[in-house]
């Protein structure tokens, strides 16, 4: 069952939490931010790629980047030599998707996160200031019709770090 109501606890000593109540805002936090490291780090791994697919993902990473490279007047020639160095030592291109990434959502993202539960005491004493801050209700449709969010969903915890394969474009 879907939840109508959803809940975001604050911490009063917070001048941007106090700012839900004494101004109607909102305040959308960087992944950065955040308690958990893997929260929103979770990357494809390179190294699940058969040959095979790697070497299809590199032709449609140059191909679809070609207008660009095109655009900016370098030469494709370097910019293939660069990729295919890059994949050539998989430690490096996933350390350097992972940073790239981290930059981009760091940067980028805002991320308003809530609970279906008012009542929940692990929230209380870690988002509220260990039980003395508050803790506001939002109609979760109404947040929906806003226009202010993109992507909605609930947080799926796991035991396990996901291992994500990198997305190869189907033939056809």
């Amino acid at each position: 069952m879907k939840p109508e109501i959803v809940y975001k606890y604050r911490d009063w000593k917070t001048d941007l939490h106090k700012r839900l109540l004494l101004n109607n805002e909102i305040y959308l936090s960087s992944p950065k931010d955040f308690n958990d490291p893997f929260d929103c780090r979770i990357t494809e791994n390179y190294n699940l790629f058969t040959p095979e697919e790697e070497e299809k993902y590199i032709n449609e990473l140059l191909i679809s980047g070609f207008p660009k490279t095109e655009a900016k007047g370098l030469d494709f020639n370097s910019v293939i030599k660069r990729v295919e160095n890059l994949i050539s030592n998989k430690e490096k291109l996933q350390a350097t998707i992972e940073s790239e990434r981290s930059y981009f959502q760091d940067h980028c993202y805002a991320i308003f996160s809530c609970s279906k539960l008012w009542n929940n005491i692990l929230m209380w004493s870690h988002y509220s200031n260990q039980h003395t801050g508050f803790c506001v209700g939002f109609y979760k449709d109404k947040l929906l019709r806003s226009g202010l969010f993109g992507k909605v969903g609930d947080v799926v915890y796991r035991t396990d770090y996901p291992e994500i394969k990198p997305r190869v474009a189907k033939k056809g």
